[in-house]
């Protein structure tokens, strides 16, 4: 099937990445909804939207843990760092919004409960780094 989809200019499949091949074959796809993506993307890749949001959520986690490792919050790599959980941050929410518009309501929520204190968590730990920060 991968060969198949190279030989018709789709490119490579990144499970992990925040560009997804997955994606434009899906807009190509005249019947198929935008919301059908997250479900396209699980059945090619065999993984659920709940894990993609887990990958998310351990990702910006790491980028956390090592920015309230950093003492100097006024520094540029504080600011650069900061910027960059912003968007893993940002990552984190598509991915959950992804993952609750693919899966049915009694899924959604075992989702929810498993994923939104973590989710939560992360948004408070950010916005009180950007407070420590001075707003930057």
């Amino acid at each position: 099937m991968l060969a198949s989809l190279a030989r018709r200019g789709v490119g490579r499949l990144h499970c992990g990445g925040r560009q997804h091949a997955m994606s434009r074959l899906a807009s190509r796809i005249p019947h198929l909804p935008a919301t059908a993506t997250p479900q396209l993307r699980s059945f090619v890749s065999g993984r659920s939207p709940a894990d993609h949001l887990s990958d998310e959520l351990a990702e910006a986690n790491l980028l956390l843990s090592d920015l309230l490792d950093d003492d100097d919050r006024s520094s540029d790599d504080f600011k650069a760092d900061l910027e960059e959980v912003r968007a893993a941050y940002a990552a984190v929410r598509e991915a959950y919004d992804a993952a609750m518009a693919a899966l049915p309501e009694k899924e959604q929520v075992s989702l929810r409960k498993n994923f939104d204190l973590a989710v939560v968590g992360l948004r408070d730990k950010l916005v009180a780094l950007e407070e420590e920060a001075g707003g930057v």
